[in-house]
């Protein structure tokens, strides 16, 4: 005689649950069921595996629409996995056992059952590890041994060179946990499913360096913003930043690693355009940087970095690269004024030389008119500009004028002692730092000269020239390194008479 099919008991398989006696109907809701879940249900005699019998059990969700649940039929058990990715948390479903379960026998069930059930709240802290991704201000924040009431926790934070850390144990209160030590720093961990939102008082500070803040929104998985620095900021669109990154090669890190503390500076030049300098917090005298683009798009970029100097050896200094061939050899003003903001005085390598000499004819028509090449303000212009721009140093006497010396630049300015020229740029002096320029690089240009030889007063070979210009007389004066004529070139002023 045939047995009749009964659906005798449904369980949990993890973790195992008493079983029930199955009544046709609706069991009784089963509640803070985990989302990864598996059921299992059993029968008095063993199931028919296939297709068929699969579809008389499903789960719907709280609309009623059919979940996609893996279905397993083995002698007298089926198994119902949880969906790919797991339930919701914190929603309720409907497992169904509808009649007609075949058994080997070809003898269907007479039952029908459902039960519902709700996964667990998702306010529920578990163990795990959130990330906040800021740009050098990353914090990590990994929990464990949670219970119903407390969990352990460790919060690293990080600004700059900066870092800090706070670990302990948090107590929970609903969908909050709370820290406290007895210095006053409180912290409150909001949990809001994904996403764990920190807040802190300011007393946790004294848990990490300068500018290290361990509040914000913690996020599991890998929350890393692909977009470009420089397109975030807003100085180039997409295919503007491939350019750019064309231009300073294999140091395109060394700019967008720079850029932590990001500061919007005004262009100085008369090209126009956006300028951004950055540095990183605590390491500013060698992680800092400016990146310009002009009104007509041409870059011209910054940083401080290392050359290689050869026999394995490498020298640190300012790099400086443009797309304007104007200026492969010269800084402008706004990266000038950036430069003179530095800590040191940092020698300049120009990345993108075109290799024209410093020594040429426009040097010579230049030098007669009262003008030096490559410097950004002339005699005749306002020392009032130049403070405006380097800022306002205090003026020495110097030669018989009264000169501002800016000690990362390679120039100073300066006026007669009168006072009524006080505010006219007379005097202008620039220096050639680590120089192999010959006294012949500027004999060759210049031509002949109103004088050569030793300058006791300052203890050095000079070459002078005397110059009629259109409206005005200059003298120059170029000195060689030591009493030798056959030195490097160090530095050289022009004057009006």
């Amino acid at each position: 005689m045939a047995t009749l099919l009964t659906l005798l008991t449904l369980m949990l398989q993890l973790p195992m649950e008493s079983s029930a006696e199955a009544k046709d109907g609706e069991w009784k809701t089963k509640n803070d069921v985990q989302v990864n879940k598996t059921w299992t249900i059993e029968f008095n005699t063993s199931i028919e595996s296939n297709e068929e019998n699969k579809e008389f059990i499903y789960v719907t969700d709280e609309s009623g629409n059919e979940i996609n649940n893996d279905i397993t039929i083995e002698e007298n058990k089926i198994t119902v996995a949880p969906p790919e990715g797991d339930y919701a948390k914190d929603t309720t479903y409907t497992l169904h056992i509808e009649e007609g379960v075949s058994s080997t026998s070809d003898i269907p069930s007479d039952k029908t059952v459902t039960m519902p059930f709700t996964t667990e709240a998702s306010n529920q802290f578990e163990a795990g590890e959130w990330t906040r991704d800021v740009k050098y201000n990353d914090a990590t924040l990994t929990v464990n041994k949670v219970t119903d009431q407390t969990f352990n926790f460790t919060l690293n934070a990080v600004s700059g060179a900066h870092s800090g850390k706070i670990e302990g144990t948090a107590n929970i209160q609903g969908d909050e946990a709370t820290f406290a030590d007895d210095q006053g720093c409180l912290l409150t961990i909001t949990n809001q499913g994904d996403t764990i939102t920190i807040d802190q008082t300011d007393e946790c500070s004294m848990y990490g360096g300068a500018g290290v803040v361990f509040s914000g929104d913690y996020t599991k998985g890998d929350t890393t913003d692909p977009t470009p620095r420089f397109v975030k900021v807003g100085l180039f669109t997409e295919s503007e930043n491939e350019e750019f990154k064309s231009l300073v090669g294999d140091h395109y890190s060394l700019f967008t690693d720079s850029f932590q503390v990001v500061t919007q500076e005004d262009v100085a030049d008369d090209f126009g355009g956006e300028a951004y300098s950055g540095f990183v917090r605590g390491v500013v005298n060698s992680m800092n940087g400016i990146v310009v683009k002009s009104d007509n798009g041409e870059i011209y970029a910054a940083t401080l970095g290392n050359v290689e100097a050869g026999d394995y050896m490498s020298e640190s200094g300012v790099l400086y690269f443009t797309t304007d061939q104007d200026h492969t050899n010269h800084l402008p003003k706004t990266i000038l004024k950036w430069k003179n903001n530095l800590a040191n005085d940092e020698n300049v390598y120009y990345m993108n030389d075109n290799g024209a000499a410093y020594f040429d004819e426009e040097f010579a028509q230049s030098l007669k008119t009262g003008k030096i090449k490559h410097v950004p303000f002339q005699i005749g212009d306002s020392m009032d500009d130049v403070k405006q721009l380097f800022g306002d140093k205090d003026e020495i006497g110097y030669n018989g004028s009264m000169v501002a010396f800016y000690d990362n630049l390679s120039f100073a300015y300066g006026h007669e002692l009168n006072y009524e020229t006080k505010d006219t740029i007379q005097v202008i002096y620039k220096t050639f730092k680590e120089s192999t320029f010959t006294a012949e690089d500027v004999k060759s240009v210049l031509g002949p000269l109103t004088y050569e030889g030793v300058f006791q007063k300052e203890d050095a070979y000079v070459l002078r020239y005397d110059f009629t210009g259109p409206e005005n007389e200059y003298k120059a004066f170029f000195y060689l390194e030591g009493e030798s004529g056959d030195s490097y070139l160090d530095r050289m002023n022009i004057i009006k008479k």
